[in-house]
């Protein structure tokens, strides 16, 4: 740097999360003086927010975003192509598939510092070992339902938008879109099957909690009010500060109905760059970017995640050593080797994250259709299936996506 340099950083991090971005900012700090870091915290990732302020010329110069939700912003022209900046040498340090993440047409446009999905949390209270398949599931949480008086199952289907769901669409054997990225949800009847499945479950037979959205399902979870949540390791902290010893963690079951697993998106988080025009930022100040964003997404950052947030590594070297402190039993305490085992044994099955631009669409999309099926009885499981996918070719229509 030639001197002193001013960047602004959007923080998208939870609070556990926030704790290792703040011991990390000071060691970067630390490293380059010459760098000073204006940091917005407790933002919110959304495509719309960014998007209106890139287009106002007021975007931050560096964001941290969801992998998917960062490659419509890269393909609507509003994040710096990492490509030429970052070596192949640094690149191959990372998860592959955190980096493929971030890539779009064989572009980079972001370094990762995690790799997410969600698993089934469980209280050992009530469930000692989990459930295989969702036949057990089942039955587990209708024996916790009538032993102990709280619900099995903590799952609003009815208020997300679509993150956890796709699991279950996979499960069930569905795919998002077809081979050539046009929506596929209602291509088979597994999308209406997987919504039938989740209605029964809070509405005939009463072991879902009804009327939840994520924040409802944690206060439940960490109350002991119910057995399994599915939830993703950002909020691991959270539960074992509420549980300690009675936290269980596994891979999501296999869907009796199919025989396959149900898979999570495999995603990752990470750092990315807004194209000069968005944000006014100077050569000096890209440059200062660049250095930021791989001291974030490297060694220090992801070990820090790791510590203070359960956050799992993209950055090889960290997650070889987390595997081996695993591997050694050296967890502490000792209950959390247990934990992490079952949050990493997920990764076996689990869903590649599209980043394509279409898959913005997938979000409302899901959540209106679902919403008219679940809370307004307007429409059947089937209908919504076919309202959802309608959605997404419509919207796709409107962005000059489809000829």
């Amino acid at each position: 740097m030639s001197g002193p340099v001013t960047i602004t950083v959007w923080d998208t991090y939870s609070p556990s999360e926030n704790e290792a971005f703040n011991a990390s900012l000071a060691q970067f700090e630390a490293e380059y003086p010459c760098i000073k870091v204006e940091v917005t915290t407790g933002v919110q990732v959304s495509t719309g927010n960014f998007e209106a302020a890139a287009k106002a010329g007021k975007a931050p110069i560096i964001y941290r975003d969801t992998s998917n939700d960062a490659g419509a912003l890269f393909a609507g022209g509003l994040l710096l192509n990492l490509s030429k900046y970052i070596p192949a040498s640094l690149l191959a340090q990372y998860n592959p598939i955190a980096i493929r993440n971030f890539e779009l047409n064989g572009s980079l446009y972001g370094l990762p510092d995690n790799i997410n999905y969600i698993v089934m949390f469980y209280n050992k209270k009530y469930i000692p070992n989990p459930p295989n398949t969702t036949n057990q599931l089942i039955q587990m949480a209708l024996q916790v339902n009538k032993t102990y008086g709280v619900w099995g199952i903590a799952y609003g289907m009815g208020s997300e938008y679509g993150y956890r769901f796709a699991a279950w669409l996979a499960g069930f054997g569905g795919h998002i879109f077809n081979g050539a990225g046009y929506p596929a949800v209602n291509a088979t009847p597994a999308a209406a099957e997987a919504m039938e499945f989740w209605y029964n479950l809070t509405y005939d037979l009463h072991i879902n909690a009804p009327d939840m959205n994520p924040t409802l399902e944690g206060n439940l979870f960490s109350q002991g009010k119910a057995a399994i949540i599915f939830d993703g390791p950002w909020d691991l902290a959270t539960y074992v500060k509420a549980l300690g010893p009675n936290l269980g963690a596994a891979p999501l079951p296999v869907v009796s109905q199919t025989g396959l697993y149900a898979e999570p998106f495999i995603g990752s988080t990470g750092w990315v760059i807004s194209v000069p025009q968005a944000s006014g930022a100077t050569p000096e100040q890209i440059k200062a970017a660049i250095l930021f964003i791989e001291f974030m997404s490297g060694p220090v950052q992801e070990l820090n995640l790791w510590k203070y947030a359960g956050d799992i590594p993209s950055y090889l070297p960290v997650y070889n050593q987390v595997i081996a402190n695993l591997t050694a039993g050296k967890l502490q305490p000792a209950y959390m080797n247990g934990i992490m085992n079952g949050i990493l044994a997920q990764a076996q099955h689990g869903q590649v994250f599209p980043n394509i631009p279409q898959m913005n669409f997938y979000w409302n999309g899901f959540h209106q259709c679902v919403t008219l099926y679940t809370v307004n009885g307007t429409l059947t499981a089937p209908q919504a299936a076919n309202c959802w996918e309608q959605y997404m070719v419509s919207q796709m229509q409107q962005a000059g996506m489809l000829g």
